[in-house]
């Protein structure tokens, strides 16, 4: 595979030792791996329940790289965050100037306008999607963030603007055909097919 990152070869990485303490989970024993999984997790607010690798991240099984580009979410997660966890104020998309609209309920904020009509559809959302501070930004590329250096699993949620996300991320989007090459299970078909409509070949 012929991804990359900030100029260098995906697959000729180093890979760390890990430096977590040894560890009580039979897969990870083992297995023995050579480091300790790499997680990115975009929009990394918890809003909607516990990060699906909370306990791998309890266990001191993987190291997090997490963005959230709000500062009052960036502040709690960097109030509460190990030595395992890296936060950052960075709105991973296009790469271009955008404005962070910053809404009154937690997890309204979007790089869109919200959709004033469709709001009142849904009881509060009118009140929660409120506007309430404008902030100009320019995103970053996922392939573009130096402090990434493996993705083992990549989370995301960014409202309306995933695609974004993926399609100005080669490494993410390389590594995701190369295991749905190896599987035909429906979730790596879905991934195939996505790679494919973002602009990627899913042979």
């Amino acid at each position: 595979m012929a991804g990359r990152h900030a100029g260098v070869s995906w697959q000729n990485r180093r890979m760390q030792p890990a430096t977590n303490q040894p560890s009580t989970d039979g897969l990870s024993d083992l297995v023995q791996p050579q480091r300790l999984t790499s997680v990115v997790d975009i929009g990394a607010n918890p809003i909607d329940g516990e990060a699906p690798y909370k306990a791998m991240l309890q266990r001191g099984l993987c190291q997090l790289i997490g963005f959230d580009p709000q500062p009052d979410a960036l502040t709690r997660l960097n109030a509460r965050k190990t030595e395992l966890e890296t936060y950052l104020p960075y709105a991973v998309g296009d790469g271009d100037a955008h404005s962070l609209k910053v809404c009154r309920g937690i997890g309204f904020a979007s790089l869109l306008q919200p959709d004033e009509k469709a709001l009142t559809h849904f009881p509060r959302f009118s009140e929660l999607g409120r506007v309430v501070s404008d902030i100009k930004l320019t995103t970053r590329r996922l392939d573009d963030i130096a402090e990434i250096k493996e993705i083992d699993f990549l989370k995301i949620r960014a409202r309306r603007r995933g695609k974004s996300a993926f399609r100005f991320s080669a490494i993410a989007i390389d590594q995701c055909e190369h295991h749905a090459r190896g599987s035909l299970s429906a979730s790596n078909i879905q991934c195939r097919r996505f790679c494919q409509r973002v602009g990627r070949s899913g042979k």
